[in-house]
């Protein structure tokens, strides 16, 4: 249905221009407000044409309203996991102090995904900036798991090279 496929991009764009959950849906409570002095006025004396009217008002709103509601909530989980995405990669830069030297500030909680993600970046970042020596400054960090990469030594580690 092309007005089904309107719904949904009116969906989207609630949700990618920040409006609240609760806007679309007093949009539609308005249309069945505004809706109903005309069905009463258009079927007048006519019950069984008016009854069959207000349910097709009903039914039409409902599935615009599941329309906009399912583009609304797929759109803000798009945009949610973009921003934990950005957040994951601001919350773990790895810096280069100079040619070769590379440091990563370890800020909060450690868990063992949080890791995960620092050890490939700081891989990525060892490889991409051929980097000799890594700091790993974990002062601001409130707690690192066990069982994270960090803590276990087989990710990362002193090469051979810098054990002297």
């Amino acid at each position: 249905m092309p007005h089904l496929g309107n719904m949904q991009n009116i969906g989207t764009r609630y949700a990618e221009s920040g409006l609240g959950f609760s806007a679309w849906f007093e949009a539609g409570r308005a249309l069945r407000a505004r809706l109903m002095p005309l069905l009463l006025d258009a079927y007048a004396g006519q019950p069984a044409r008016l009854a069959a009217a207000v349910r097709g008002v009903a039914i039409f709103v409902d599935l615009a309203m599941v329309a906009v509601g399912g583009a609304y909530v797929t759109t803000k989980e798009r945009i949610i996991g973009a921003q934990e995405e950005a957040i994951r990669e601001l919350s773990t830069p790895v810096l280069e102090l100079e040619p070769g030297l590379l440091i990563l500030p370890a800020i909060g909680i450690i868990d063992s995904d949080r890791a995960r993600g620092l050890t490939e970046r700081l891989l990525y970042g060892i490889a991409d900036r051929r980097a000799k020596t890594v700091v790993l400054d974990v002062t601001a960090a409130f707690w690192i798991c066990a069982r994270s990469s960090l803590t276990s030594g087989a990710t990362l580690g002193r090469s051979s090279a810098n054990s002297a």
